[in-house]
């Protein structure tokens, strides 16, 4: 499990500042690695000892489910699920081929963190982008399909002075493969501790950035860890579901007749451009993939 800590290794080199990075995508946060090790060696045995008299030893006492009361977030196209603590904000963008959600414990303090590297409020936040296509990433990046690789883009966008904190941690879990790099930024107002973390997971993408402020660190630090540790980011549909063939206009419209005529709106999805540049009325024809748009499908076909 990739854990925060307070220690420094290395220095980031200087990169120009783009804390909108924290304000609307990438990402912080620590993912749940699956833990492994070696076996540790058999103990010895002991030469036989006199039975103890029998004393009452009472149970420990369960360790509390910090995660009982969470919310669970799905996005409208079932992209990315997780769970988040009761009482904080959640605030998200979704469309097809492309989610930006932001978690924190106080949005006020976080817009302060975000516009002026305030860290002296505290402060838990876990900011993601997840999608088909990233826009903090190089493409040459996205096409390597590779956590590290696209990891390495995405640290070039971290805070001027941050130092990286420890090894990264490297894992799979349910399909998807990530890597986190745990990283720290101080200034005059406090410190942030955070980890930035990629997920891969066929061809969809996702950048998380998870932190707390020192000031928060006590309180915070478990809710992001196991808001962390809850997502899932979904593989998207098979190409046989969602491709068409958008080599020209021509074969375009006829993916839309053709699943018009079919009645298979599921190939709908693979339309509109996964950045989100596409017009409102070729957005609705896309929304026709998904179930809670199943009322209009009749009149698309009649159309």
């Amino acid at each position: 499990m990739t854990k925060y800590t307070r220690s420094r290794s290395q220095s980031l080199p200087h990169s120009p500042m783009s804390l909108t990075l924290l304000s609307v995508l990438a990402a912080l946060f620590a993912v749940v690695l699956p833990a492994c090790g070696n076996t540790p060696p058999a103990t010895p045995a002991l030469p036989a000892q006199p039975a103890p008299s029998p004393t009452s030893t009472p149970e420990p006492s369960p360790t509390p489910d910090i995660t009982a009361n969470f919310k669970v977030f799905t996005d409208p196209f079932e992209q990315v699920t997780l769970q988040y603590p009761p009482g904080w904000t959640l605030d998200e963008e979704a469309q097809i081929g492309r989610v930006r959600l932001m978690v924190t414990s106080d949005q006020e303090a976080f817009d302060k963190l975000a516009s002026e590297l305030d860290y002296s409020r505290p402060v838990g936040m876990v900011i993601g982008e997840v999608g088909d296509a990233l826009n903090s990433v190089s493409v040459t990046a996205q096409l390597s399909s590779d956590p590290e690789r696209i990891l390495d883009d995405a640290i070039k966008n971290l805070p001027e002075e941050a130092s990286l904190v420890g090894d990264r941690s490297v894992g799979e879990r349910d399909g998807m493969r990530f890597v986190s790099q745990a990283f720290e930024h101080s200034n005059a107002s406090g410190t942030l501790q955070g980890t930035l973390t990629v997920i891969v997971n066929g061809k969809r993408m996702a950048i998380f950035i998870a932190g707390v402020t020192s000031e928060g660190a006590d309180a915070y630090l478990p809710l992001v860890q196991a808001t962390m540790d809850s997502v899932v980011v979904h593989s998207p549909p098979s190409p046989s579901e969602s491709q068409v063939d958008l080599s020209t206009p021509e074969r375009t419209l006829e993916a839309v007749f053709e699943a018009a005529r079919t009645e298979d709106f599921a190939s709908l999805a693979g339309l509109c451009d996964p950045l989100g540049e596409n017009d409102r009325n070729t957005q609705k024809i896309c929304d026709l993939a998904q179930e809670r748009f199943k009322p209009f499908r009749e009149s698309f076909v009649e159309y």
